[in-house]
């Protein structure tokens, strides 16, 4: 029987969750795989309320689950054929803990982001920084915006990290420092990914995943000023400008199938 047409379909749970316009899009992210969960609308609007549903209203500690199914994942699909990495440091890639200690396993990531209208191409861009090993990391989209460029330049680098450290994030986005380290990511948790004025929080999507990132490592995040000076967050500049002027970017998965909350 021939489906409905419908002008957009949710995918809660499937191979990629998200909103797409045609049922051969959506076939394609739920046939054959395990208790999908999706629907038609009508509206854009109807199918991303059907999408937050799963989360809105439940504490964070009682849908971790939940939320890995829902999310986008960043290796998959959130750095895309747009990644790239230079200068690969071996003690990054190890994975075992003999000796380890945070002093030791102390690593400095300098990030930053950037998009060319708001939103708009944009591109992120990692140097990370090991005892006298360096390594930098990049990568873009063809539609997105500025806050989701500094918060994947940030996801990036510690989703590089193959064992626990002692993490410092040198960032000129205060979003990004004061959401990790002024409690918001927590609060909007206990919320129900609501802000305080009752609307759904900005970029969600990501906020799940470099949430859980942070977990895994002893992290902070400090502000530093752009432009002023500082050579590797020059340096990540000039990546991430780079990467927002490329013409073969990839589609930021999450940001065009309107699982962010409100634009950020």
């Amino acid at each position: 029987m021939a489906k409905r047409p419908y002008g957009f379909y949710a995918v809660k749970k499937g191979r990629v969750p998200g909103i797409y316009k045609t049922w051969a899009e959506c076939e394609a992210q739920v046939k054959g795989f395990a208790d999908a969960i999706f629907k038609g609308f009508r509206t854009r609007a109807d199918a991303k309320k059907f999408l937050a549903q799963e989360i809105a209203g439940r504490p964070h500690s009682a849908t971790r689950a939940e939320q890995k199914k829902l999310q986008v994942s960043h290796r998959d699909l959130e750095l895309g054929k747009g990644f790239e990495e230079r200068d690969a440091i071996s003690r990054f890639a190890r994975n075992d803990d003999e000796g380890r200690n945070d002093d030791a396993d102390r690593v400095i990531i300098y990030t930053d982001g950037s998009s060319v209208g708001n939103p708009g191409a944009g591109g992120y861009a990692a140097v990370m920084l090991y005892g006298g090993h360096r390594k930098e990391a990049r990568g873009g989209f063809r539609l997105t915006t500025n806050n989701r460029m500094e918060m994947m330049a940030a996801l990036v680098g510690l989703g590089l990290l193959k064992r626990h450290c002692a993490v410092t994030i040198y960032t000129d986005s205060k979003y990004l420092r004061d959401a990790m380290m002024n409690g918001w990511v927590k609060r909007w948790m206990k919320n129900g990914w609501r802000t305080r004025a009752d609307t759904p929080v900005a970029n969600m999507d990501l906020w799940l995943q470099l949430w859980d990132h942070a977990q895994k490592h002893n992290v902070k995040f400090e502000w530093v000023r752009g432009h002023a000076g500082n050579a590797e967050n020059e340096r990540c500049d000039q990546l991430a400008t780079q990467m927002a002027a490329r013409d073969d970017l990839p589609p930021d998965a999450g940001y065009e199938n309107g699982l962010t909350g409100e634009p950020g």
